[in-house]
């Protein structure tokens, strides 16, 4: 196969549903559906994906905590976050920036426009 590798995380036919979506276009390998976050930081420690999709989760509690679970492991890894309910997904992300008021400035600007 090969394109982009994608490690999805839910224990929910959503996250089955979405496996199988993805997995018909040739531009996407799913390499492992994990039930939790603790589950895919152990998984992402000895293996590569590309991003992490998180599905179905309450954002509040569940999701919240599982990625941050995976960004402290990764935190370099874009963590793509949606649920069955919604209408649209958050793209999540993490970049470490230098304590210089510079950096954080840059950062700042580099952000993407609002919504």
């Amino acid at each position: 196969m090969g394109g982009r590798r994608v490690l999805i995380v839910g224990s929910s036919v959503f996250a089955e549903g979405i496996a199988q979506s993805l997995s018909e276009g040739a531009q996407v390998e799913v390499v492992g559906i994990l039930p939790t976050g603790e589950a895919a930081s152990t998984w992402l420690r000895s293996e590569v994906a590309d991003v992490v999709i998180v599905t179905g989760m309450n954002m509040n509690g569940d999701a919240s905590q599982c990625v941050s679970s995976i960004l402290l492991t990764q935190p370099g890894l874009p963590v793509i976050y949606t649920d069955l309910n919604a209408d649209r997904v958050q793209v999540i992300t993490s970049e470490c920036v230098r304590a210089s008021g510079a950096d954080l400035l840059a950062a700042i600007a580099a952000l993407p426009g609002r919504l």
